[in-house]
């Protein structure tokens, strides 16, 4: 794999959103006491403000809006990922945000998140991105409590440019493509004992003819379960299973799981 080194990187302003399969400690008002599920918290809450009006720039009733921009500056030494001819270059990457919360009911909530962004080479016009750029935490997302459940219907979309991340690829400085996972997650909250499972459909579609060999569709699955032994210990298990599809053969497709 061709090797490309990011020496700085600053004037972040962007925040990472982190998803909702993380299952951590969590805490009680007292000691071993009955900690309340998802949809009985719910119901308390109802009577609250469900979001932080604080975290928004505008709040128009039931719907919720915070907006954000920021520049990103990278210095890359490899900008094509040549193994012989290496570029290097300063790369500005201005990006805007939105993020939108809809409260339809107290059992019933709409999110859509979008970033765009635009990369801009300071000494190779020739790899400024050919159009705006989605970040990949742009997403959908729908969500329903019912009883002690929690199913959230969701679709996260992406369309990027940078190559690095795709390890198939040399010589190579723009690669477009686009991202799409589109599904369902569902949470049972059983108080002392919270699963959780998600089933995905992927698709990766490049925006190049040359790399079509790259295509694919994905059905993932993911299942696992918290067992909460007290205010401060959780512990758990993780399963996950894909099968993928290239729409060539030229790669390996097939089943995959751990």
């Amino acid at each position: 794999m061709v090797q490309r080194h990011h020496f700085w990187q600053g004037c972040k302003v962007a925040a990472a959103i982190i998803g909702v399969s993380s299952l951590q400690s969590r805490y009680v008002q007292a000691q071993e006491s009955t900690r309340p599920s998802l949809a009985g918290s719910l119901y308390e809450e109802s009577r609250k403000p469900q979001t932080d009006v604080q975290a928004y720039n505008l709040k128009l009733g039931p719907v919720a809006v915070s907006t954000s921009a920021g520049l990103d500056v990278e210095f890359d030494d490899n900008v094509a990922l040549s193994q012989n001819h290496r570029q290097s270059d300063l790369i500005f990457e201005p990006h805007l945000g939105a993020n939108v919360y809809w409260t339809i009911s107290p059992f019933n909530s709409l999110r859509v998140d979008l970033a765009l962004g635009y990369r801009k080479y300071l000494d190779h016009s020739q790899y400024d991105t050919s159009g705006l750029t989605v970040a990949p935490n742009s997403q959908l997302a729908f969500d329903v409590y019912m009883g002690n459940f929690r199913f959230t219907f969701f679709d996260r979309f992406s369309l990027q440019q940078d190559p690095a991340s795709e390890i198939n690829l040399s010589s190579v400085a723009n690669f477009e493509r686009l991202e799409n996972s589109a599904g369902l997650s569902v949470t049972w909250d059983l108080n002392k004992i919270i699963l959780f499972g998600t089933y995905t459909h992927y698709n990766y579609e490049t925006l190049s003819s040359q790399f079509n060999f790259l295509n694919r569709s994905e059905e993932q699955l993911n299942l696992s379960a918290a067992f909460i032994l007290n205010e401060n210990v959780t512990t758990g298990f993780r399963a996950s299973a894909a099968s993928v599809n290239y729409d060539e053969n030229i790669q390996n497709g097939g089943f995959v799981g751990s």
